[in-house]
């Protein structure tokens, strides 16, 4: 039985492989020119939307959402959460649209999450986007900006770049202020 489970992986491997050759292309890390343009056009599509969640607690995260249906959640820790509705300026958001471009964002998919380092408390966070009729999601951690690669560096700025424009709108600034912490 052990012989056959060994069979059908190296199978797989070998399959795997040369669906890869003959494609002309294997795991280079880059994005073909044709995505990119189509994925990310220069100027903010129409339907762009983001929605934006970061925490410790995965019941109640800090939330803010930029889409039609616009708000803003605050973790209260001990508190449970509050919000409140909030409308992005048409320029702001063209301003976060631009800080993806400069940061090659909308090229990443994935949950950037390190293998090797524990971060406690640990602290989660995702970013859904939608544009071109597409939604994308990307995720990681508090391991993120730990990691070596260029891809989770930008992730890391990104994060950093969405937290301080959400504590900064006086939306976020409104809701009471949290009790407690986390450990």
């Amino acid at each position: 039985m052990k012989a056959i489970r060994i069979s059908v992986y190296i199978l797989s491997l070998v399959l795997a492989a040369s669906v890869f050759c003959a494609c002309g292309r294997g795991f280079s890390g880059e994005t073909p020119e044709s995505l990119i343009t189509t994925a990310a056009p220069a100027a903010m599509p129409d339907d762009f939307a983001l929605h934006f969640e970061i925490g410790i607690n995965p019941v109640q995260m800090n939330v803010i959402n930029f889409g039609a249906d616009g708000k803003i959640t605050k973790d209260l820790v001990m508190n449970g959460t509050a919000g409140c509705a909030y409308s992005c300026p048409k320029e702001d958001l063209e301003a976060i649209y631009a800080k993806m471009q400069e940061l090659s964002i909308p090229y990443l998919t994935g949950n950037f999450v390190s293998d090797s380092v524990a971060v406690t408390p640990n602290t989660v966070f995702l970013i859904r986007y939608t544009m071109n009729g597409r939604e994308y999601t990307v995720s990681g951690d508090g391991s993120t900006g730990l990691m070596e690669s260029a891809d989770a560096a930008d992730l890391e700025l990104f994060r950093v770049y969405l937290v301080e424009f959400m504590m900064n709108t006086d939306e976020y600034k409104s809701l009471p202020e949290a009790e407690g912490g986390y450990d």
